[in-house]
Formats: C-alpha cells, structure tokens, sequence
C-alpha cells in the first residue's frame, strides 16, 4: 500500500518542486517543472508496469527524478529504485526531491550507452522521453536488456509527433517552427519519430512478449485551467531557450521565429481540438532456463 494517495502524491510532487525551482536554473529547471506538468499520464504509465513488492528498478536518463520518484511512491519501501544520468546538476535536483519527499532512490552517474551496472542486476529497467534524444537508440536499448534479469521487463515511454491530430490545423509559421524544432533535434541526432519504432527496437534488442500502449493527451476547447495554462506556458519557455540554437542553425531567422511565437500565443487561446499519443512500450528479457523447460 502507498502510503499517500495519488492525489496527496501529485500535491507533494508540486510542494516539493516548488520549493526546489528557485535554486535551478535552465535545462534542470525546464526539466522538473515538465516532470510535474506530466505527472498525470505518467502515473497512468506507472500502473502498467505491474510494480512487484521487492522488485529493483532502474530509471535511466532520470533527468531530475520524475518517474524514479513515482517509481519508489509505487514501491511503498518494498523494493530498490535507482536513478542514472550523465548530468551531475539533474541528479542532484533528483536526489533533492527524494529527500523533501521522504522516499529512497538512489542516484548514480552514468552513460546509457554503457551503463555502470553488472549484466542481470534489475527485475525493471525503464526510461521516459530518452531514446528521442539519443543518436544510437538501439545501443541504449541494449544496455537496459543486459542490465535486466533474464524474464524482466524493459520498458520505454516516449513520443511521436506524427501522433498529432490539430482541427483547425495549425498556422503556417506555427507549423514551420515545430518543423524547424523537430529538424534541430535531428540534426543533434534525436529523432521525434522515435515511437512509431519502438516495437522494432524492442524486437531486434531480443526481447519476448513486446506489447505497445499509447496514453493519449488530448485539448478540447479553448484552455482555461491553471494546470493546461502552465503547459502551454512551459512549452513557451522550451522554445524561448532553442531560439538562439533555431537561428545559429539558420532554420528559422529572428523574425520568422517571434512571428512563430506570437501565432502560436493566439492559436493557444482559440477553441479547438488536439489530441497526440505517448508510446508506452514493455517487453521480457528471454530465459533461456525457463524457455529450456
């Protein structure tokens, strides 16, 4: 049993993140505020991961913790969670949280791509929006299998932005600064089409039982609660900080990207529909002890 309710935990989720935000700064700061923006279908995602009492997960590419952190509240005490990044400063945001929120995860520094942990370690091994942002997904991939125990679960959660359905479409320069975004991280060697690929990766990786869900978000009307509001808010401060990036890359100039921006500022008081699709993707480790049976 969780010792707080879902509705007590998103509240200390938000208490805690507001006392922490004011020492952060940039990217860590984007980034924990995102993980309390998306706690709800996060925590939808959570109940799909069948937590086990006992169970030793690892959370790779914490960022500052979100998901390890609901990953322990799941766990009640009753199992292991640790947190790998390669970013110092989001650790140390990770392990600040954990501490204001009374639960154990411990954090390690690390590289996805050769992960610091001995072959079979975890019964779960789960990363959420980190494959987007990796030029070899598939050997990240890879490393979450070699960590996992032979008939764990690897699973990972991430997007696709071939997923999105706008009526009405958006504006023309809109459009052009999500394609011009979407381009910058391609050419970071990210990739915004990683959920479509997902059951490929987990197929060619070795795994059994590779199973596919999509948790929707969906807008419908014009926004007009505090937590949509805060969305479309940090969405602003997201594009804000790639704007530099945008124009040195000269995929947009300086004056298409605020024209961008003030579209976009109209399109988010309009009363319309959007729907897009999280890709939430789990699979088993082969044992060849139990397939020999």
């Amino acid at each position: 049993m969780q010792e707080l309710s879902v509705q007590a935990w998103m509240q200390a989720n938000e208490q805690a993140a507001a006392e922490l935000l004011p020492r952060l700064g940039g990217e860590q700061e984007l980034t924990l505020l995102q993980g309390v923006l998306t706690h709800y279908p996060r925590l939808l995602t959570l109940s799909m991961l069948h937590l086990q009492p006992g169970d030793t997960v690892l959370d790779v590419g914490t960022g500052t913790g979100a998901l390890a952190l609901d990953l322990a509240w799941g766990l009640a005490g009753e199992g292991r969670v640790m947190a790998v990044d390669i970013d110092a400063a989001g650790l140390e945001a990770a392990r600040l949280m954990a501490q204001r929120l009374r639960v154990p995860v411990e954090t390690v520094r690390g590289d996805v791509h050769d992960l610091p942990f001995q072959a079979g370690t975890f019964d779960r091994t789960v990363a959420r929006f980190l494959l987007q942002h990796l030029k070899d997904p598939a050997k990240a991939l890879a490393e979450m299998v070699r960590v996992t125990r032979p008939g764990g679960t690897v699973a990972v959660i991430d997007v696709d932005d071939g997923s999105l359905l706008e009526d009405p479409p958006p504006p023309p320069k809109v459009a052009a600064l999500y394609r011009a975004v979407a381009k910058l991280q391609a050419m970071r060697g990210g990739d915004r089409h990683i959920g479509r690929k997902l059951y490929r990766l987990f197929r060619s990786a070795g795994l059994d039982n590779v199973s596919v869900v999509g948790i929707p978000r969906v807008q419908a009307g014009t926004p007009v609660d505090v937590r949509t509001t805060a969305v479309q808010a940090y969405h602003r401060r997201r594009l804000e900080l790639e704007r530099q990036a945008l124009v040195e890359a000269k995929l947009l100039t300086e004056a298409t990207y605020r024209a961008a921006m003030r579209a976009m500022d109209r399109l988010a008081c309009e009363d319309r529909f959007a729907y897009e699709v999280e890709f939430l993707t789990t699979g088993t480790v082969p044992d060849p002890a139990k397939d020999a049976n």
